[in-house]
C-alpha cells in the first residue's frame, strides 16, 4: 500500500534491455543466404531483424550478395542484371528484399565495397540508390545502414542524417580506441566481430554506452 502525500522514493534502475536477434544474411543456417526465403524464415524463427548485404550490377541495379563473384555469372558487377536474373534467379533485388520485411522487422543494410575485391568502386556509387531504396520503402526508421568501407560511411551519414548508421569494424582494430572516432563521425553504433569482446567484454560494451554508442556483434553463431 502507497501512503498519501508526497514519499521519499529511490528510483530502481531499468531491467537491461535483451539485445536484439538479427539473422546473418538471413537464415543463413537453413536457407541460401541473402535471399528471401532466408529473410522470410528468419522472421518466422523469431529474428527481430535480419542483415543483408548489397552489391550493384553493371547496370546499377541494387542486389543481395555477400560475395563480389557469383559461380553462375563471375563479377556481379560486371552483368547486366536481366543476365543475373537470368542465371541466378535466387538472388533478390534490394527492393525486393525490403518488401518482404514484415511489419515492425528491422534491416541492417550492408554495403559492400572493399579495395581489393573484384567490384571495388572508389566513386561509392552504391551510397545514393541505397537510401533512395530504403526511402521508397518507406523503412528509414527500421534500417542501419553499415559497412566496413569509412568512406562509404561519411558519404551516406553527409547524404541523410536521419538514417542510422553503424561502421563495421575490422577483426584485430581496438574498438575502445577507435570508439571516438566513429562518435566524431556521426555514426550510431559500432559493429564488432566477437573476438573484439574476448576477455572483459562488459568493459568494452559499458565504454561504448557510455560514449553514445550502441554495439551490433557479427557473428554469435
Amino acid at each position: 500500500m502507497v501512503p498519501a502525500g508526497p514519499v521519499a522514493s529511490t528510483a530502481m534502475p531499468a531491467p537491461p534491455r535483451r539485445p536484439a536477434v538479427y539473422g546473418h544474411r538471413g537464415a543463413s543456417a537453413h536457407a541460401p543466404e541473402n535471399t528471401i526465403e532466408a529473410i522470410e524464415l528468419a522472421f518466422a524463427q523469431g529474428a527481430e531483424g535480419v542483415e543483408i548485404d548489397v552489391r550493384g550490377t553493371a547496370d546499377g541495379v541494387l542486389v543481395l550478395s555477400h560475395d563480389p563473384v557469383h559461380p553462375a555469372v563471375g563479377v556481379l558487377a560486371s552483368v547486366r542484371f536481366s543476365t543475373l536474373r537470368r542465371l541466378a534467379p535466387e538472388i533478390p533485388t534490394l527492393a525486393e528484399a525490403l518488401a518482404a520485411i514484415p511489419a515492425g522487422g528491422e534491416v541492417d543494410v550492408e554495403i559492400k565495397n572493399e579495395p581489393g575485391e573484384e567490384d571495388f568502386d572508389p566513386l561509392r556509387r552504391l551510397v545514393p540508390p541505397t537510401l533512395a531504396t530504403i526511402r521508397d520503402a518507406g523503412m528509414l526508421d527500421r534500417v542501419v545502414v553499415s559497412s566496413f568501407d569509412p568512406v562509404t560511411m561519411d558519404l551516406v551519414r553527409r547524404a541523410d542524417e536521419t538514417v542510422a548508421t553503424a561502421q563495421l569494424l575490422e577483426p584485430g582494430i581496438d574498438p575502445v580506441r577507435v570508439a571516438p572516432w566513429v562518435v566524431r563521425a556521426g555514426h550510431d553504433a559500432l559493429a564488432l566481430p566477437v573476438p573484439a569482446l574476448a576477455g572483459d567484454g562488459r568493459r568494452v560494451v559499458e565504454e561504448l554506452h557510455r560514449l553514445g554508442l550502441g554495439v551490433v556483434v557479427w557473428t554469435v553463431d
